[in-house]
């Protein structure tokens, strides 16, 4: 399966030719949770402005789905706080610059 470069913005549009100081402006935060609250996850995600689901990798024989979620690097903790609230036996894993995450998929810039 190919890797797709686009995000989940519920009614927000983020222009192509953004400058390259927005783009590092943003990181990418990887969480893992039970399958079952994966939804309910991507309903709270969708109400915080700025925040997309890059994408859902599900665990089956675990009963676990990641997400790798999209955000500014400012609201990193408000995020946080907002899956504590929502999912407290979710593990919030590590979090990339958005340049270290095209990286790691073998991409070289956003375009």
């Amino acid at each position: 399966m190919a890797y797709a470069a686009y995000t989940e913005f519920f009614g927000l549009l983020i222009s192509p030719w953004a400058t390259h100081s927005q783009k590092k402006d943003f990181v990418v935060m990887d969480i893992t949770v039970s399958s079952l609250e994966a939804h309910l996850v991507r309903r709270v995600l969708a109400c915080c402005a700025d925040v997309g689901v890059l994408r859902c990798i599900p665990r089956p024989s675990e009963c676990l789905a990641r997400l790798e979620l999209h955000l500014p690097a400012y609201k990193v903790g408000e995020v946080m706080h907002c899956l504590m609230e929502c999912v407290p036996s979710g593990q919030i894993g590590p979090i990339y610059s958005w340049a270290r995450h095209l990286s790691r998929h073998g991409l070289t810039c956003g375009n």
